[in-house]
């Protein structure tokens, strides 16, 4: 099968993909839509190749993205730009790379699963990230992150790989609200060089 292809394109409303199944590798790379876009309960199955099944690099998105109930082994946000709200609560995924997205509405990435190594390096989050009870269970790195209206981890889990030193690495993360790690577990954490300019809540937290 030959893969869908939306690299490049320009969509001037919102753009509908709900509950679609794509077989093999997904491009919406450089792409922009000026309004909504949904990917609500969306399966990107992807294909044989070492390249992601979903790329939205570079991508620009003019209003809210929903991609809740989504399930995608590799789904690439590298440098894309959220101008509206984004939520991912209740998805199954392999891995994420978001390094230099920006997200200028809240982001809600709670009750979702990770099982490969994810990567939000100097990824701007400009309103509240909520990350509240979600799995990683490799290893996921914050490192350089602005959360410029704070995060909440409640509950959190950083499993963490098999091979790796830092589970959860949040090195020169910034927090310019609070930063809620209540109830979240990690195996090795590294918060060396972050900024909280708010307040700092690991009450009940684990680090095992």
């Amino acid at each position: 099968r030959d893969r869908s292809s939306f690299a490049d394109g320009a969509f001037g409303g919102g753009a509908a993909f709900a509950e679609v199944t794509f077989e093999d590798d997904t491009r919406f790379t450089d792409c922009s839509i000026a309004g909504d876009a949904s990917f609500f309960g969306v399966e990107f199955e992807g294909g044989p190749s070492e390249e992601e099944d979903a790329a939205f690099t570079r991508a620009a998105f003019g209003g809210s993205v929903d991609f809740r109930e989504t399930e995608c082994e590799d789904l690439g946000l590298a440098a894309a730009t959220v101008d509206g709200s984004a939520s991912f609560t209740g998805s199954e995924f392999g891995r994420i790379e978001a390094d230099e997205a920006v997200f200028r509405g809240p982001v809600d990435l709670s009750h979702t699963r990770y099982t490969d190594r994810s990567s939000f390096v100097e990824a701007t989050f400009e309103a509240e990230a909520t990350l509240d009870e979600t799995r990683f269970v490799s290893d996921v790195s914050f490192a350089n992150a602005d959360f410029a209206a704070g995060a909440s981890f409640r509950g959190a889990e950083f499993v963490g790989g098999a091979h790796t030193i830092d589970d959860a690495d949040f090195e020169a993360a910034r927090f310019g609200d609070t930063a809620d790690f209540k109830l979240a577990e990690f195996r090795y954490a590294d918060f060396s060089g972050v900024e909280f300019d708010g307040t700092a809540i690991f009450v009940e937290t684990v680090f095992t």
